[in-house]
C-alpha cells in the first residue's frame, strides 16, 4: 500500500497460473499513476496513500467532510501525460456505513503510521476512541454479544428440574463408566481387617518356629567363677 503497488492471494496450488497471469496484467498496464483527489474543501481521507489505478480496479476512497460535495477533481498521470476528470456527487451525505468504513480505513492508517515513528501509545490511544465510538474490532478491542430478549414473562414462576448430563463422543446411554470414588470407607475397613488379621498370624506363628526347630541351643548358664 506504501509503495502504491498492486497485490493478489493464492489460496490453491491450482490457482497460481492463473492468479499470477492476472496481477501481471495489472501491473503491466497501469491506468493511471500518481493519483490525487481534490475534494474542493477541507478533508480527511483512506487510504491518505492513493495507490495507482490498475486496468479493471476500482479505486475506492472514504472521506470526512463538512458538508457533502457537489464535484470531485481526480488527476493523475496518463501514458506519461497528465490526465484529470470531474466526478458529480449526488445528492445527499454518506450513511453509517461509509462511515464505518471510513473509521476501518483510519484505524489501518493508524497502524502504518509505526513505520514512520509515530508512538506505539498514541496510537493505541486513537485507535482505541475509533473502535469504541464506531464498534469495531481492533487488536485493542473485543465484541461482546449481549442478549437483552426476555426468556419469560416476569410474573411467571421459576421451576427447577434435573437435566441429563452430555455423554461423551462415540458412546450410548447403555454403556457404563467405572465408579472412581465411590465406596471407599468399605475398601478402606475391608484393607484395615486384612492389615490386622496378617499382623496376628505373624505373631501368633513366631514362637511355634522356636520350638520345632532342630539343633535349638540351649539356653545359656552361668559358669561358678
Amino acid at each position: 500500500a506504501v509503495g502504491r503497488g498492486s497485490h493478489t492471494h493464492i489460496g490453491k496450488q491450482a490457482d497460481v497460473a492463473e492468479r499470477m497471469a492476472a496481477l501481471w496484467s495489472r501491473i503491466q498496464n497501469p491506468a493511471v499513476q500518481n493519483l490525487n483527489v481534490d475534494w474542493g474543501m477541507e478533508a480527511e481521507f483512506y487510504p491518505e496513500i492513493i495507490p495507482d489505478l490498475y486496468a479493471g480496479e476500482p479505486l475506492w476512497l472514504y472521506a470526512k467532510l463538512p458538508h457533502p460535495p457537489r464535484n470531485i477533481s481526480v488527476f493523475g498521470e496518463l501514458d506519461g501525460r497528465d490526465w484529470e476528470t470531474i466526478v458529480s456527487v449526488g445528492a445527499g451525505g454518506g450513511g453509517e456505513e461509509i462511515a464505518t468504513l471510513w473509521a476501518r480505513g483510519k484505524i489501518e492508517s493508524l497502524q502504518d503510521s509505526r513505520i514512520f515513528g509515530v508512538g506505539q501509545d498514541d496510537i493505541r490511544r486513537q485507535v482505541l476512541g475509533l473502535a469504541l465510538e464506531f464498534g469495531l474490532l481492533t487488536p485493542y478491542t473485543s465484541l461482546v454479544a449481549v442478549d437483552r430478549t426476555p426468556s419469560r414473562p416476569a410474573a411467571a414462576g421459576l421451576e427447577s428440574e434435573g437435566v441429563p448430563g452430555l455423554l461423551p463422543a462415540g458412546s450410548t446411554a447403555a454403556s457404563g463408566f467405572p465408579q472412581t470414588a465411590t465406596g471407599w470407607p468399605l475398601r478402606l475397613g475391608l484393607a484395615l481387617l486384612a492389615l490386622f488379621l496378617a499382623t496376628a498370624m505373624l505373631l501368633g506363628a513366631a514362637p511355634s518356629r522356636a520350638r520345632s526347630g532342630r539343633g535349638a541351643r540351649p539356653p545359656a548358664a552361668a559358669l561358678p567363677g
